[in-house]
């Protein structure tokens, strides 16, 4: 049968809109209790990888078969791998695309709300941590509250979900230092930019 790729956005979408999905957690049993991917129709079952290095027979009457299945690790290899022998036993799976890194890291841009004057308001969810950043935009300017330590995906978005003009975005902190995004060809073609754009930006990072 065939495998996918399922990326944490798609993920994030299945947690919004309550959809079911059932997880194969292959991390160590510790990484599981402390931390998982929540959804309120998510099911699970955790089983180490090392514990499956032979097969992956005996937990197929353990997998729902109306259900989708997503296979989870640290950082996507060994969830691929597993993923390709449920695969080889006739299902079909999806493995997360960069692992519980990438769903770390991830945030949902939201908006939340329009200014009196003319402007938005939008709120990017670090779904995995529980954590939220806020931009506001305004006459051609974005403000961000709250950022969090992956600057560029902040600053990206407003590149290409409002399509600002490059040097009128500022980003207000209490440091002022360059800010250099180095981009991918598509990025490149999607945002008029050269292959490396520098800002001397002042960061205000509140947290």
């Amino acid at each position: 049968m065939t495998i996918r790729e399922m990326s944490a956005k798609e993920v994030t979408q299945k947690v919004i809109n309550k959809d079911e999905l059932f997880i194969l957690d292959v991390r160590n049993e510790d990484a599981f209790s402390d931390w998982k991917m929540e959804g309120a129709n998510f099911d699970y079952l955790n089983v180490p990888y090392f514990e499956l290095l032979d097969g992956v027979e005996g937990i197929l009457g353990k997998l729902p078969s109306d259900k989708e299945i997503l296979v989870v690790c640290a950082k996507e290899g060994s969830s691929v791998l597993v993923a390709d022998m449920l695969s080889d036993e006739g299902l079909d799976v999806s493995y997360l695309k960069g692992g519980m890194k990438a769903w770390s890291e991830h945030l949902e841009p939201v908006k939340v709300g329009d200014l009196k004057d003319g402007g938005e308001i939008y709120q990017f969810v670090r779904i995995g941590k529980g954590c939220l950043s806020y931009m506001v935009i305004s006459n051609g300017e974005a403000a961000i509250v709250d950022a969090t330590r992956m600057v560029d995906v902040l600053i990206l978005p407003v590149i290409w979900m409002w399509k600002l003009q490059m040097f009128s975005i500022h980003i207000y902190t209490l440091i002022t230092f360059p800010v250099v995004v180095p981009l991918r060809k598509e990025q490149m073609q999607r945002t008029g930019c050269h292959q490396k754009m520098q800002w001397k930006l002042p960061l205000i990072i509140s947290h």
